[in-house]
């Protein structure tokens, strides 16, 4: 069922600004003026604070709201504190799914899963180095044996073909020996 702001004020008893507020902080949805009542109050169900003291506080407040109703006095919401309650379910929110990532982060670093920074940036120096220096030394390896060919461009190739292979073979078998080193010490 859609209703309009007001409408949906009316059904939970709150001032039309609240609901204002709760569609300004994106705990609820409103399309074209209209408010999905089911689904609005399933989201405002999932953003409540989750902690103990936060419920007893809105228990008490709901509580004090019923009876000030029955005794016949004017129910009062303060702007204020709506403000501040709807501010804190937000961030209470991004503190738990803060934690969440970071617990999720600990698991996959006690997995194997992650590497740190450091160690990352030092393999990829030595992998660096490594290949820099091995095709520093390929023209002084295939000069002579392209030399032989002497304008034999189908050799020739094969030479180059043989030396890049040898190459990256070379480069495979440093990071493993690197590898190892580190994984030894």
């Amino acid at each position: 069922m859609n209703v309009s702001k007001s409408e949906f004020a009316r059904l939970l008893g709150v001032h039309k600004g609240t609901v204002t507020k709760w569609a300004d902080a994106g705990r609820i949805e409103v399309i074209n003026g209209r408010i999905d009542v089911q689904e609005a109050r399933r989201r405002l169900a999932a953003t409540e604070n989750p902690h103990p003291q936060a419920q007893a506080q809105i228990d008490r407040h709901a509580t004090e709201k019923a009876m000030r109703m029955q005794a016949g006095s004017p129910v009062h919401s303060t702007p204020a504190l709506e403000k501040i309650g709807t501010a804190l379910k937000l961030e209470t929110y991004r503190l738990q799914k803060a934690k969440a990532e970071i617990a999720n982060l600990e698991l996959d670093r006690a997995a194997g899963l992650l590497v740190e920074r450091a160690e990352v940036e030092y393999v990829l120096a030595e992998f660096a180095s490594t290949f820099r220096y091995l095709l520093e030394s390929l023209a002084d390896r295939l000069a002579p044996a392209i030399a032989v060919h002497q304008g034999d461009v189908a050799a020739i190739h094969a030479e180059i073909d043989i030396a890049s292979a040898a190459l990256l073979n070379e480069m495979s078998e440093a990071m493993k020996r690197k590898r190892d080193g580190c994984t030894a010490g």
